[in-house]
C-alpha cells in the first residue's frame, strides 16, 4: 500500500481557485520507521530514534474558506491517482478538468508516495 507524502500543484485549477505553485508536504510527521528494510548508505549515522525516517502524516486537515479550492484539490489528486476513470469526483461530466488548465498554460500535478511496508519512496 502507498501513503501519500507530497503533492505539487503548479499553474492548475479554475480561475476562481487556482494553484500557482503549491507544495503540500506530509512527510516526517507520522510514526517512526523501525523496519530493517529502512537502510541507508550511512546507517552508522542513525544513533537515536529522531534520526530514523518517519512515515507521512496519517491524517491531514485542510482549512480554507468557501471557494478556497478544497474540492478542486481533491479533484486534482484523484485525477492523477485514477487517470483512466471517466467520472470525476463531485460530477458526472467527463470534461470538468478541461477548465483547470488555461490557454497558454502548462499545468502540473505531481504526487509522491511512500511504500508502506518498506519505507521506500516512489514517484
Amino acid at each position: 500500500m502507498y501513503e501519500l507524502s507530497r503533492i505539487r500543484l503548479h499553474t492548475v485549477g479554475p480561475k476562481g481557485a487556482r494553484y500557482q505553485d503549491v507544495m503540500l508536504d506530509l512527510r516526517g510527521v507520522g510514526a517512526y520507521l523501525r523496519s530493517s528494510a529502512v537502510g541507508t548508505l550511512f546507517d552508522s549515522e542513525i544513533t537515536e530514534m529522531r534520526d530514523l525516517p518517519r512515515r507521512p502524516s496519517p491524517a491531514t486537515v485542510l482549512f480554507l474558506e468557501n471557494g478556497g479550492g478544497k474540492t478542486v484539490l481533491i479533484k486534482l489528486i484523484f485525477s492523477v491517482m485514477l487517470p483512466g476513470r471517466r467520472q470525476i469526483v463531485g460530477t458526472s461530466s467527463t470534461r470538468v478538468l478541461e477548465k483547470f488548465v488555461l490557454a497558454d498554460d502548462v499545468a502540473h500535478v505531481a504526487l509522491a508516495s511512500m511504500i508502506q511496508g518498506a519505507g521506500e519512496t516512489g514517484y
